[in-house]
């Protein structure tokens, strides 16, 4: 088995001998490296990542979920009067398609 790894060139198992077998640590082996960061290291973000960020930053305290509206559907399903529009069910899905095209266009995916 080799201790290589694709795009780490030069890297074995930390404990890894001659022959590349991880062995037990030894009381004089030297402490293992910690990487550091370093100036290159970034995240890049796309639009809409970035939107949902500034989303949820800007609004922490407001609720993700209406809670009065889940009740009402909740009981009117167990009551066996909840309509279910299919225009305006199709509508949204239209709406939310349009909406994933364009975030993928701007995204440049």
């Amino acid at each position: 088995m080799s201790g290589e790894i694709k795009g780490v060139a030069g890297t074995t198992a930390p404990n890894a001998g001659q022959d590349n077998q991880v062995r037990k640590p030894q009381a004089t082996d030297p402490p293992p490296r910690i990487p550091t960061e370093s100036a290159d290291d970034k995240v890049i973000l796309t639009d809409v990542a970035a939107r949902i960020r500034d989303l949820q930053n800007a609004s922490p305290s407001t609720a993700v979920v209406n809670e009065g509206r889940v009740e009402a559907v909740r009981d009117a399903v167990t009551n066996g009067t909840y309509d279910v529009n299919a225009n305006r069910t199709a509508q949204k899905l239209l709406e939310f398609e349009r909406f994933l095209t364009e975030a993928g266009r701007s995204d440049g995916t």
